[in-house]
């Protein structure tokens, strides 16, 4: 089955749109909501949030730190994945 030319290209045009979309969209996940002020600590800190629009999201299971999410991009620098990959050299090592 042969696609047409102009089907194709509005599908990629579409799919270029919405990666572009999401790469503007960072969704920060911390155990607690942030304040401004460490909204922008992190913005100073990761160059890649400048200019971006922010979605704080809390979730208590992370016990501490942040997850940074933009787009398929994770940045995980929560105490859970801390400890988790701390149980695995442990158990690497034992």
């Amino acid at each position: 089955m042969k696609i047409k030319a102009r089907l194709k290209e509005e599908v990629k045009k579409y799919l270029i749109d919405k990666i572009r979309k999401e790469q503007e969209n960072i969704t920060i996940i911390s155990s607690q909501q942030l304040m401004q002020e460490e909204l922008d600590s992190l913005v100073n800190q990761y160059s890649f949030l400048k200019g971006k629009e922010i979605t704080n999201t809390v979730d208590k299971d992370i016990l501490a730190g942040v997850i940074i999410m933009q787009g398929s991009r994770v940045l995980d620098l929560s105490l859970k994945s801390m400890l988790k990959n701390l149980e695995q050299v442990v158990y690497e090592v034992a």
